[in-house]
């Protein structure tokens, strides 16, 4: 006997990627869904991460969805309050509320080949059968512990950007802040102003250059907010993102290097520049300096961070650390830095590493645990979404996902996702699984893509930590289609790269025997 699923959609993460994954399936008549929440409330990354300072790096016009424009922003780079609020009534507006099933923490995800479903077992012992999954998990909810011995041995306030204590007041304490990196600049400034010590651990020194921020006039919000102007922002910028991503993969590395080593002296001089008017200290500003391309970590933008330098209770501590003590860093010169609170800012578990995805967690057609694959062969997915032998299942934050924000980005792999189900369902398809060739040669023509970039970050950059590129050295974090690109591919049969079978047909021939598939399921094509 053939089961039914509980539901026709789970998607697993309730961040603005999520919201976009439910807004589109209930744009195309797909209401039948549901989405898990390991937290108890939804927003994803803006829910988890509420420490000291935190605010977008990205300005409001281009951090929000395209079809709901929020016409009250306070500030050009609103804080993080504010974009859980605004993502929230977004929720509230498109009806989401009903399908949020909060505390739902999904720890492994099965296959059923014999009824064409996902179990999804939940960390309380229950499970949840869908017919398709759509993973709709962030980058900034899991935090990466660093490799260092003694951890555990702290018996001060150990503090996590992504799980930070608001009831623990550091005022005139000792502070250690471990990392450099965009959440440490903002966390750094905040904790400064009333700690009685400071101590900044620095591994690599960061860009941090000048950002344009500013309270948002009113009429402001409301020109941006205007149809006539949404409706010539999302080509425009569109278009701008696109002119980028053609410079980025389609100049040959022997075209590129002359002209990236010139930009890397440029920005390294004007840093410098910067260094010198902002920092006083003249060991500090030099040991603030970085010695890689400005492009091969994510800049940050702050104001604030550089200037903190200056204060008496601030110091910057370059020395590795050797380990961590019951009461402070010991750095491999021997002294130990005692602390209060130990703040760890280093660094989130990104999608584009293969180590993001945990080993067990997916595990498809025959018992294919996607994960392991990832570890053995390097991070793919056909247009960053789908995987062969993991049938009725996406990804919204996946390898080589992004060439935009991740609204506009969600919206689009949102709605390409509705566009395929529905044509599945039209012809009575119950399994969907991207063919092994098609993948092959997308992954193929975006590793060829990706040449010049990651020549520029793993060759020109040598031995660098780039944000961009993962454990198996590739530049797996951007998506370098063009948007023009993508839209040509929505015009297409949305099934054309799909194996795809049915329950109904294999059904219908269990009593004849016939030709079957690699999968042993009978082929349905796209056209029956």
């Amino acid at each position: 006997m053939i089961i039914k699923p509980d539901h026709e959609f789970v998607i697993i993460g309730s961040g603005c990627v999520g919201m976009a994954a439910g807004i589109m399936l209930k744009k195309h008549g797909l209401h039948d869904f549901i989405i898990a929440e390991r937290f108890d409330k939804p927003g994803g990354t803006w829910n988890v991460n509420t420490y000291p300072g935190i605010g977008c790096d990205i300005p409001t016009p281009w951090y929000e969805f395209f079809f709901d424009r929020n016409k009250n922003w306070s500030r050009f780079f609103p804080k993080g309050a504010e974009i859980n609020a605004y993502h929230n009534q977004v929720a509230v507006d498109h009806g989401l509320g009903p399908h949020f099933r909060c505390n739902t923490d999904v720890t492994r995800q099965t296959w059923d080949e014999d009824n064409h479903l996902w179990r999804l077992s939940i960390a309380d012992g229950s499970e949840i059968t869908a017919r398709y999954v759509i993973a709709a998990i962030g980058q900034f909810s899991d935090p990466s512990l660093p490799t260092i011995p003694g951890v555990d041995d702290f018996t001060g306030k150990l503090q996590q950007p992504a799980r930070w204590d608001h009831s623990y007041d550091w005022t005139g304490k000792r502070v250690i802040v471990v990392g450099t990196g965009a959440s440490a600049l903002q966390i750094i400034p905040e904790v400064a102003k009333t700690a009685g010590n400071l101590e900044v651990f620095q591994r690599t020194p960061i860009f941090c250059v000048y950002k344009p921020d500013f309270e948002n006039p009113k009429l402001l919000n409301t020109v941006l907010a205007s149809k006539p102007v949404s409706k010539l922002m999302y080509p425009a910028t569109k278009g701008l993102f696109d002119g980028i991503i053609a410079v980025g993969s389609r100049t040959p590395v022997s075209w590129s290097k002359p002209g990236a080593i010139g930009l890397d002296a440029l920005t390294r001089t004007y840093y410098r520049r910067r260094l010198n008017k902002t920092v006083e200290d003249p060991q500090t500003r030099t040991a603030l300096m970085p010695d890689y391309g400005l492009f091969t970590k994510r800049p940050a933008l702050s104001n604030t961070y550089l200037p903190t330098f200056n204060q008496d209770n601030v110091q910057l501590v370059t020395t590795s650390i050797d380990r961590i003590e019951a009461n402070g860093v010991r750095t491999t010169d021997g002294v130990l830095h005692e602390c209060d609170m130990l703040v760890l800012a280093t660094g989130y578990k990104f999608f584009h590493d293969p180590l993001f995805y945990k080993l067990g967690w997916v595990i498809g057609r025959n018992g294919f645990d996607m994960a392991a694959d990832f570890r053995e062969n390097g991070v793919a997915a056909y247009e960053s979404m789908a995987v062969p032998k993991v049938p009725n299942r996406w990804m919204l934050a996946g390898p080589y996902s992004w060439n935009h924000t991740p609204h506009t980005m969600a919206e689009y792999l949102g709605e390409r996702i509705a566009k395929v189900v529905l044509a599945a369902k039209a012809r009575g398809i119950t399994a969907l699984e991207v063919d092994e060739t098609a993948h092959r040669e997308y992954h193929a023509t975006t590793r060829e893509r990706s040449k010049t970039l990651e020549w520029y970050m793993t060759e020109l950059h040598r031995g660098n930590n780039s944000y961009y590129v993962n454990s198996h050295g590739q530049f797996a974090a951007g998506r370098l289609v063009s948007w023009r690109e993508m839209e040509r591919r929505t015009r297409r049969d949305p099934l054309r790269d799909y194996r795809c079978r049915s329950l109904r047909m294999r059904l219908e021939l269990s009593r004849t025997p016939t030709g079957t598939g690699s999968t042993g399921a009978p082929r349905v094509h796209a056209g029956q």
